[in-house]
């Protein structure tokens, strides 16, 4: 269950992060139509989700942020899963100590 909460966090917390940077990206754009190459690069991160869902361009904003955060928390369960898997199986520790009464 702990693995799952950090994999949803994680993904909240990209989802935010992609939110806020893309629409930061949107203001970076001047008067003449010229914008730095992050804004481009934002644009292009946007597209992607757009053109498998086919969303129109004005409401692909929050989907493509959902998408990249769900793709960042399915990325983290299944990296942390597999870290699990290849450790191997743990020997059960003894939680209820392991001195006997002496007689």
């Amino acid at each position: 269950m702990h693995i799952i909460l950090i994999s949803f966090a994680v993904g909240v917390v990209i989802t935010i992060l992609f939110l806020i940077l893309s629409v930061s990206a949107m203001f970076l754009g001047s008067g003449d139509g010229s914008a730095p190459a992050f804004t481009y690069f934002m644009l292009q991160l946007i597209d992607i989700p757009r053109q498998l869902f086919g969303i129109s361009s004005e409401e692909a904003l929050l989907p493509a942020s959902v998408f990249w955060g769900s793709i960042a928390g399915s990325s983290t369960l299944a990296i942390r899963f597999l870290a699990i898997v290849l450790d191997g199986p743990q020997d059960p520790v003894d939680k209820r100590g392991s001195s006997k009464p002496k007689k």
